[in-house]
């Protein structure tokens, strides 16, 4: 019954009766809110969104052609919606870098730098442990497992000199063959 009376109504409209294009554009206000508030949320434009959507009513009822078999609904929907999508592609968001943030503050620039600077000392971090070890393999097993005590496991020359049997003065000097080889194999 709907279906019919409105079926009628797009026809008067079609011949120029203007109560039915204000009766079909009250009918579909509804439908043009919520695809404005879905693609465009609730901004400053919301009227003049509200006013493209009823000139594509308006083209529709002009454009339908209900020999193709096609519901005059299931077709304003399709058209109101491809406008609002091809409208939304228009518009590019611009993000400010400098701009500070919603946290106060910082501006997304600076967090970025920040970021960029954490991951270069990751990255040379891991790169310096690479060469380490690499450096570590070249030592002799006395010198290795010197370095690793002392710089790794945190122990004193002492205690690695009493550990070991020898003079502090032996471990010193152990040390700094240890260290200049290392550097040699690093550098």
């Amino acid at each position: 019954m709907e279906n019919n009376l409105l079926r009628q109504q797009v026809l008067a409209a079609k011949n120029g009766d203007k109560e039915a294009k204000e009766i079909i554009l009250r009918k579909f206000t509804p439908l043009l809110i919520k695809n404005i508030i879905k693609y465009f949320g609730k901004n400053q434009d919301f009227y003049d969104l509200l006013q493209e959507g009823r000139v594509v009513i308006l083209q529709s009822i002009r454009d339908f052609d209900e020999n193709l078999g096609v519901p005059f609904p299931g077709y304003v929907k399709r058209q109101i919606f491809y406008h609002y999508i091809n409208e939304r592609k228009k518009i590019r968001e611009y993000l400010i870098l400098d701009q500070p943030l919603n946290d106060g503050g910082f501006c997304l620039m600076d967090r970025l730098i920040k970021e960029e600077r954490r991951l270069e000392e990751d990255y040379l971090s891991k790169v310096e442990k690479e060469l380490l070890y690499i450096g570590l393999e070249k030592l002799t097993p006395k010198q290795k497992e010197l370095i690793l005590d002392y710089y790794f496991k945190g122990k004193t020359l002492k205690s690695i000199a009493e550990k070991k049997g020898l003079s502090y003065q032996s471990i010193i000097k152990l040390k700094a063959r240890a260290l200049k080889r290392l550097q040699k194999e690093i550098v």
